[in-house]
C-alpha cells in the first residue's frame, strides 16, 4: 500500500449531502429513480449501478 496516497476526508453533514448530490447528478438520476431501479435490478447505465452501490448505504 502507498501511504503516501493514503488520505481521509473527514466531511460535514452538510458537505457529505452535496456530494451524494453530486454524485446522483452526475449519474443524471434523482435518489428515488436510482432506488426503484435498485428494486427491479434494471439500473438505466453502469453508472446509475455504480451510483447506487455507492451512496445506498447512506440513504433512507
Amino acid at each position: 500500500m502507498n501511504q503516501e496516497n493514503d488520505t481521509v476526508t473527514v466531511l460535514t453533514a452538510s458537505e457529505f449531502d452535496q456530494a451524494i448530490e453530486a454524485a446522483l447528478k452526475n449519474a443524471g438520476y434523482s435518489l428515488e429513480e436510482l432506488q426503484t431501479q435498485a428494486r427491479t435490478g434494471v439500473f438505466g447505465s453502469e453508472l446509475a449501478r455504480r451510483t447506487w452501490f455507492a451512496v445506498a448505504a447512506f440513504v433512507d
